[in-house]
């Protein structure tokens, strides 16, 4: 019984929102906004001067609330909080949810959250663009110390330049982004290898099936300074022709020491039990506005 009990207390949550498709009527703003049960927060999305990064913001909370809401129940009063490293967290996780732990992401026209039980998670997303209209190598050389002599060389023998450093990118940022540490770790202290060339991803395109997207098949090794980092799991989605999205999962005792020590653990071990799952490449749910104000109430 207690078994049963734990499986459906797992969690485990992949959701993506368009909100380039997104134009919201002044009325359906203000009921959006008023979804936002903290008044700093709807506060602090209208200080945002582009409307872009009000949606972008507006969206991401919101996806945040429905989260818990569908996890933890209507009645259910979250409070967040954020690590010195500034990542977000539920400070309240009620108990039997071990190491419940949340990520959020935005670029272009997409944000996406990934959410997990037992592991640490993180979730990356990119627009393939290079910043100030910048020609592709010009735009890459600005990132010259940021990657490894192996990841360049991939970069510099794919068919599309672009897209392999976006697929570096992402996968480089889920990684920090699930340990906790942010802007604090080195990117070239990372080298990552995938397997799957870019030709056979685009040939596996559209990816969608009914309101979900299929990940890719793309095998992703990590090395992290000079060490194989076996335990680490990785997931990538081609969002639509000029987004694509990482999501890495990793043990909880690798998260850096300010976000692990906020991490609610189980009640009898002060480390995860789960053993690492194989695969963990499953679908990613695309929610429209009104999905997402459903789930809100």
């Amino acid at each position: 019984y207690q078994r049963r009990v734990r499986d459906l207390m797992k969690v485990l949550k992949r959701w993506a929102f368009n909100s380039g498709k997104w134009t919201p009527l002044p009325e359906e703003w203000e009921i959006c906004l008023a979804k936002c049960i903290q008044k700093e927060e709807r506060e602090r999305i209208m200080k945002f001067y582009f409307e872009k990064d009000r949606k972008f913001a507006l969206i991401g909370r919101l996806l945040i609330q429905a989260l818990v809401k569908q996890i933890f129940g209507n009645d259910f009063i979250p409070e967040f909080k954020r690590t010195p490293n500034n990542k977000p967290y539920l400070s309240n996780v009620p108990e039997g949810f071990p190491y419940f732990n949340f990520n959020i992401s935005h670029h272009g026209d997409w944000v996406v959250l990934a959410a997990q039980t037992d592991f640490v998670i993180g979730i990356d997303v990119m627009k393939l663009e290079t910043t100030g209209k910048k020609e592709v190598q010009t735009f890459l050389n600005d990132f010259v110390n940021c990657f490894t002599q192996r990841e360049w060389n991939q970069i510099s023998i794919s068919s599309n330049k672009l897209e392999s450093f976006f697929w570096f990118w992402t996968l480089k940022e889920t990684y920090i982004k699930a340990i906790g540490l942010g802007l604090g770790f080195e990117l070239h202290h990372m080298d990552f290898h995938y397997s799957t060339p870019e030709k056979e991803i685009k040939s596996e395109m559209p990816h969608q099936q009914g309101n979900s997207l299929k990940p890719i098949d793309m095998e992703v090794e990590l090395i992290v300074k000079g060490k194989l980092e076996k335990d680490w799991r990785f997931c990538n989605y081609i969002l639509d022709q000029e987004h694509v999205a990482s999501v890495a999962i990793g043990p909880v005792d690798h998260a850096c020491t300010a976000f692990k020590a906020v991490l609610v653990p189980t009640p009898s071990s002060s480390s995860p039990s789960t053993p690492m799952p194989e695969d963990v490449r499953i679908p990613i749910e695309i929610l429209s506005i009104q999905e997402l104000l459903n789930m809100l109430g």
